[in-house]
């Protein structure tokens, strides 16, 4: 049994013009729109993920009442952000 061809999303002329000026040499206007949605989809993944997070967090805090002062989250980052830096060649 054939698969049924999922709908065309419509999309607005000026959108188009400015997607198909975007194609890199030999990027069909199908491989950018695919690009675009795994990208988009990714970033909602990872967006779920930081609200979950930050849920089971605050359910912690709710029931322990313990926190982490912002001080030490804010250092542990800023290590984070220095290895990173030094890791890719940044200053």
């Amino acid at each position: 049994m054939k698969s049924p061809s999922p709908a065309q999303a419509q999309v607005e002329p000026e959108l188009r013009a400015e997607s198909e000026a975007a194609l890199l040499h030999g990027e069909t206007h199908a491989d950018f729109a695919n690009a675009s949605r795994r990208s988009d989809i990714e970033f909602r993944q990872a967006q779920l993920s930081f609200h979950e997070r930050g849920d089971a967090s605050w359910a912690r805090f709710q029931q322990t009442g313990v926190a982490t002062p912002a001080s030490e989250v804010l250092g542990r980052l800023s290590a984070k952000l220095t290895t990173r830096r030094k890791q890719v060649g940044g200053a």
